[in-house]
């Protein structure tokens, strides 16, 4: 029990809409932990999504150096839903876990405007188009290490997957670079992987 209590002392909630009044309350907690201890935060969430502003000073605010220049390391759990903005916040953690019944939900970059003209309509595409790669480097760049981690420890079942799936992979082949990582064939593995985690019918990637 001391155990749990422990991972719970150090502990923040991440619950409803990421507004103002969310984040008010979390930052009194997440301010404590900083000053008490550089040891790991777990941030549990369960959000629908909301400000993107918030959702990035959500995950800033814990990686803050303190006085010694230490900064601790961050677990992110949903424990229900993470879309949205909610989504990009659980991609930034240094370890993700997301329970079996969770929900985590990606999108392009939105905005409500009212009144437009022709002219702003233009200028906004571009603005949204621009904020968009951002977000996908970003979130490309949070995921990077872990899937490299991943690939690691199946990379000797990528010639048996390429041999399997046959001409299916071929138009993916720009993806292979150098041949140092096999990305096609990973991304279909970890689809499918992903869809058995999910309760889904398997892909038949193996068969002929």
């Amino acid at each position: 029990m001391e155990k749990y209590g422990t991972l719970f002392d150090r502990a923040i909630f991440v619950q409803g809409e990421l507004n103002d009044t969310m984040f008010a309350a979390v930052t009194p907690k997440i301010i404590a932990l900083r000053k008490n201890s550089e040891r790991p935060i777990t941030v549990f969430i369960d959000s629908p999504g909301g400000a993107l502003g918030i959702a990035e000073a959500v995950q800033n605010l814990p990686r803050i150096p303190d006085q010694a220049g230490r900064t601790c390391w961050i677990n992110m759990v949903v424990t229900g839903r993470a879309w949205s903005a909610a989504a990009g916040l659980l991609a930034a953690g240094d370890y993700i876990i997301a329970y079996p019944c969770a929900s985590i939900y990606f999108h392009g970059t939105r905005t409500s405007v009212d009144g437009i003209t022709a002219e702003q309509a233009g200028n906004f595409q571009n603005e949204l188009a621009s904020m968009n790669k951002s977000m996908a480097t970003n979130l490309a760049t949070a995921a990077f290490n872990r899937l490299l981690l991943n690939y690691e420890g199946v990379k000797e079942q990528m010639p048996f997957l390429r041999k399997a799936m046959g001409k299916r992979l071929k138009t993916f082949e720009v993806l292979t670079g150098d041949g140092t990582i096999d990305v096609p064939a990973f991304v279909f593995y970890v689809f499918d992987k992903v869809r058995e985690v999910r309760g889904s019918s398997r892909t038949g990637l193996y068969k002929n």
